[in-house]
């Protein structure tokens, strides 16, 4: 009896170490994956997947789940399970025959390690994270039931950790915390067959191999090959490149490109070329309506929105002698501080914002406390010149 009361104790421990060590690899994990999210022309989301971090500012996902950025030149970002900010993402390379594909984004995060390519083998125990059906972060726990090695050179796991739509892209976990692969799909029910847990990740080998190329491939290559397949991105980099190298016909030419595909940063440097004079013949008016078109078509928090209104702003204060307009503008701008969550970029042009309705109310109008209160927005959002204004030392505070 002591010796059976023994074992149950032993397995009872075994379980809850198991169980310990399954807990340990979520929490060590999750902070790496992220969703993916696919927008429409109008802002909403039309598609989630599942991304994870292989360097600090890469993240791995499969090809199909971004398809349509490069497809439709629709916009993706990626959003972290533990807080609500997102990040705009840049597809920098993709193999359609592994579907899988390699994200940049403008923010730093834990990677997850590989795995041995030789050492998964069937019965072992897996994990997956990912978003299935928009649920964000969610763990399962399975087993590798098969490798199947293909003819092409393609090599996929077989799982039975449970995964659904919005999972495709995320790791597939070994019992170390380690990827072992990609997960892709899953194998629905029909209407005269009940299938169950028949799911496929794309073995580590191949984003092995994928993120390998991308390394050893110089920038301006990248560029150029995402050029041909359509990646208005890749344009609007060749363009600004050119524009480094004061080669202002093929700056035109790779901002024109990515523009007309309604990417928005082309969009906006073109704008601000012809405002300048820079490549172009100046033409303040033609500037200006594009700045209008580009705030018309943007959401109303993206940096996009702002910078394009205070660039009209500007042309209306400056070059047109417009004060009422470019108050009415600038005031429009820095009532948004409140509006949306925004990064430091959006703030500092809320910041500037703020301080030309000043400016504009105390030299223009005379209305110095008006005057007084925008400078104080602008300083708290951290503009040192309305700081300067309002006479306050480095680190004081104001009521």
């Amino acid at each position: 009896m002591k010796k059976i009361i023994s074992v149950i104790i032993l397995v009872l421990m075994i379980k809850f170490v198991e169980a310990k060590e399954a807990r340990d690899i979520y929490y060590n994990a999750s902070s790496s994956v992220v969703t993916v999210r696919i927008y429409n022309d109008n802002n909403k989301i039309i598609s989630t997947g599942s991304g994870f971090y292989v360097r600090p500012r890469l993240i791995a996902t499969n090809f199909h789940v971004i398809k349509n950025i490069l497809k439709n030149n629709q916009r993706g970002d990626i959003k972290f399970v533990d807080n609500n900010n997102s990040y705009n993402l840049e597809v920098v390379i993709y193999d359609k025959k592994s579907d899988l594909a390699l994200l940049r984004v403008d923010k730093r995060a834990q990677t997850l390690d590989f795995a041995d390519c030789s050492k998964q083998y069937i019965g072992d125990t897996i994990y997956s994270i990912g978003s299935p059906k928009y649920i964000e972060s969610t763990f399962a726990q399975g087993n590798i039931s098969n490798i199947i090695h293909y003819k092409d050179g393609m090599t996929a796991i077989q799982f039975t950790a449970p995964i659904s739509s919005g999972n495709s892209g995320g790791p597939l976990l070994n019992s170390d915390g380690e990827v072992v692969g990609v997960s892709t799909a899953a194998i629905k029910s029909g209407k005269n067959d009940i299938v169950q847990n028949i799911n496929f990740a794309i073995a580590i080998k191949h984003l092995k191999e994928l993120i390998n190329r991308y390394e050893t491939e110089e920038p301006l290559s990248q560029y150029k090959r995402l050029d041909k397949s359509g990646n208005l991105s890749a344009s609007y980099a060749l363009g600004m490149e050119a524009i480094l190298s004061g080669n202002c016909k093929n700056a035109i030419s790779y901002l024109s490109k990515s523009a007309k595909g309604g990417y928005v940063k082309a969009q906006s440097k073109l704008a601000t070329m012809i405002y300048s004079g820079k490549c172009y013949k100046q033409d303040i008016n033609k500037a200006q309506q594009i700045f209008q078109q580009i705030s018309k078509q943007a959401d109303k928090c993206s940096l996009d929105f702002l910078q394009s209104n205070y660039m009209v702003a500007n042309i209306e204060f400056y070059d047109k002698s417009s004060i009422n307009k470019a108050l009415s503008l600038y005031e429009s701008i820095a009532s948004y501080q409140h509006k949306c969550r925004y990064s430091h970029k959006e703030l500092e042009i809320i910041s500037y914002a703020a301080y030309m309705s000043g400016y504009i109310f105390e030299h223009k109008f005379n209305y110095i406390n008006r005057a007084k209160n925008r400078y104080k927005l602008s300083a708290k959002l951290g503009y040192k010149k309305a700081r300067i204004k309002l006479g306050l030392k480095k680190n004081e505070t104001f009521n």
